[in-house]
């Protein structure tokens, strides 16, 4: 699993920063892919 540098820090939680990479890489890829 990727995991970028800004997203733990700023979430403050382990739990949030994986819900929350989760989407953006979901949503990155479908953007790059279409």
């Amino acid at each position: 699993m990727r995991v970028q540098p800004g997203l733990p820090a700023v979430s403050g939680s382990v739990n949030t920063a994986d819900q929350f990479g989760v989407v953006v890489t979901v949503v990155f890829v479908l953007s790059v892919t279409a």
